[in-house]
C-alpha cells in the first residue's frame, strides 16, 4: 500500500512539475483578458442577437489621464444566440472576454418586450457570470445604442452606474434586481415582476442642452407579464412597489402643514408586513407599514414642533403613504399582475391548497381585499428648534 502511495505521490508530482498545459488550458495571463464589466443584449430584426460588452480603458502612460483619453473599451458582435455571439466576439478580440467581473446586464426596450428568459438562461448556465450581477432595462434605447452613447468621458460607465445606485436610496424609487432575484421569480407559475429603469436625458447646461453629454436618470421600474416587458410605473407607482415589497430606505414625504405650506419628510426607517388570510367571502391581504421620519424642512410659518402639530404631519404623511400603496395594489389588481409575490405569501400560509392557488391565481388576485394600515412616528426635527421662516 505505501509503495501505491508513493507512485501516486510521484507521478502527481512529475505532472504538475512539468507544466502540463492540458491540466490549466482554461487559464489565461491577465494581461490578455478583456475583464468584462457592463453587457449589453439587443434582438435584432433578422433573428440575430447583438452583444455588447465593455470594460474599464487601461491607463495612460502620460500624467493618470489626458484630453480625450477614453474611459473604456467596447466590443460588439452578433449570432443567431448569445453564446454563439459571445464566441463570435472571440473571433476577432485582442483579448479573451472574461464574464466573471460582469456587474450589469442591460436590456434594451425593444428586447425587453419580446422576452428576456432565453437571453437569461444562458447567462444563468454561464459558470464565469455572478449571481450578483443587476439587471437594468434601458427605456426607449437598444442596449448597445446606450453603451455607445454614455461610455464617454472621464468617467467609466460601470463606476457612473454604481454611484448612481449608491444614490438611489435617497428617493426610493427604485431598487436593484439580481440575476438571481429575478430568476428566482421567473421560476414561480403566474408572479409578475418588475425590473429597474435607466432613462437617459441630454445634460442641461443653463438652459440649453450640452451636445453629446447625457445624464442617466433612475427613478422607476418596468413590469413584466412572464418575461415580456408591460409597461412602465412611473415615480408613484413605483414608490408604492417599494413601500409594499418592504424596499424603502429613505426617501422624501412632502406634506402639507395647517397653513398648507410645505413640510419636507425624511424617511429614516421602514417596515412592511404582509399578512394573508381567507374568510368565507374569499381572500383577504393586509399589509401593514411602519415608518419613521424626520422634518428635514418647512415652509410653515406656524410653529409644528408641537405635540398636535407633530400627530398633524404624523397623520398627514401616514395618509399619502396609504395613497401610494392603494393606488399601486389597484393598478396591479386592475393589469392582473401580481408583482409583489402575494401569491407566494399565500402559498406559504396554506401549503395543502397551493395546487389550487396556482391554478386559479388569474381569477384570484383581481379580487382579494386587500387593507392598508399605516403607522408613522415623527421623531426629529434636526438641529432647529423654530422654524427659520418664523424669525
Amino acid at each position: 500500500m505505501k509503495r501505491v502511495l508513493l507512485i501516486f505521490f510521484l507521478f502527481s508530482q512529475f505532472i504538475i512539475l512539468t507544466g502540463c498545459s492540458q491540466l490549466m488550458r482554461n487559464r489565461t495571463e491577465i494581461d490578455r483578458i478583456f475583464n468584462t464589466r457592463i453587457i449589453g443584449i439587443d434582438k435584432l430584426e433578422e433573428n440575430k442577437i447583438l452583444f455588447t460588452i465593455t470594460t474599464k480603458a487601461g491607463a495612460t502612460n502620460s500624467q493618470n489621464s489626458q484630453e480625450g483619453a477614453k474611459a473604456s473599451e467596447i466590443l460588439v458582435t452578433e449570432g443567431a444566440t448569445v453564446f454563439e455571439a459571445s464566441r463570435n466576439m472571440q473571433q476577432y478580440a485582442h483579448k479573451k472576454p472574461h464574464y466573471g467581473h460582469t456587474e450589469f446586464v442591460l436590456f434594451g426596450e425593444d428586447t425587453a418586450k419580446e422576452g428576456i428568459l432565453p437571453y437569461l438562461d444562458f447567462i444563468s448556465r454561464n459558470l464565469e457570470f455572478r449571481y450578483n450581477a443587476k439587471i437594468y432595462i434601458i427605456r426607449g434605447d437598444k442596449a448597445n445604442s446606450f453603451i455607445s452613447r454614455v461610455n464617454t468621458g472621464n468617467l467609466f460607465l460601470a463606476d457612473k452606474l454604481s454611484l448612481m445606485e449608491d444614490n438611489a436610496y435617497a428617493q426610493s424609487k427604485t431598487s436593484k434586481v439580481t440575476l438571481s432575484e429575478a430568476l428566482y421569480i421567473y421560476s414561480k407559475k403566474n408572479v409578475s415582476t418588475f425590473l429597474p429603469v435607466i432613462t437617459i436625458a441630454p445634460t442641461m447646461v443653463g438652459e440649453s442642452q450640452s451636445e453629446g453629454n447625457y445624464d442617466l436618470i433612475f427613478k422607476d421600474y418596468a413590469i413584466f407579464r412572464k418575461d415580456k416587458l408591460e409597461d412602465y410605473l412611473g415615480d408613484e407607482l413605483s414608490i408604492g412597489v417599494n413601500f409594499v415589497t418592504n424596499r424603502i430606505q429613505s426617501g422624501i414625504i412632502l406634506i402639507d402643514a395647517k397653513d398648507k405650506k410645505k413640510v419636507s419628510m425624511e424617511i429614516i426607517e421602514s417596515k412592511t408586513s404582509i399578512k394573508p388570510y381567507m374568510d368565507e367571502n374569499g381572500l383577504k391581504c393586509t399589509i401593514n407599514v411602519k415608518f419613521n421620519t424626520n422634518v428635514a424642512e418647512t415652509l410653515s410659518k406656524q410653529d409644528i414642533f408641537t405635540e398636535d402639530g407633530f400627530q398633524f404631519l404624523e397623520h398627514q404623511q401616514e395618509a399619502q403613504v396609504k395613497k401610494e400603496i392603494e393606488k399601486v395594489l389597484s393598478y396591479a389588481q386592475e393589469k392582473n399582475m401580481d408583482f409583489f409575490g402575494i401569491l407566494t405569501k399565500f402559498r406559504i400560509k396554506y401549503p395543502m391548497m397551493k395546487d389550487e392557488l396556482d391554478e386559479k391565481w388569474n381569477e384570484l388576485f383581481p379580487e382579494i381585499k386587500f387593507e392598508v394600515k399605516v403607522d408613522s412616528n415623527v421623531n426629529r426635527t434636526y438641529l432647529i428648534k423654530d422654524a427659520a421662516t418664523t424669525q
